[in-house]
């Protein structure tokens, strides 16, 4: 697992995990964020707050009006 507060820049691994603010990316099979402003990719992406896209099989915005949105 790659884990880590805050990043400025791009965080990949397999499982990625992130307990603060991102700006950049993550890259992995299981992408994980509190608050994203930038792109996720990967097969889960999972965020509370994200400003960008997600790129995956499923991808989840906790706090978002449009619920679950997978784009394939």
């Amino acid at each position: 697992m790659n884990k880590a507060d805050s990043i400025d820049g791009v965080q990949i691994g397999v499982l990625c995990k992130a307990t603060g603010k991102i700006t950049g990316g993550q890259v992995g099979v299981l992408n994980q964020a509190r608050e994203m402003l930038g792109v996720q990719i990967g097969v889960v992406n999972v965020a509370d707050n994200m400003t960008g896209v997600q790129l995956g099989v499923v991808n989840v915005i906790n706090n978002s009006h449009w619920g679950l949105v997978s784009v394939h």
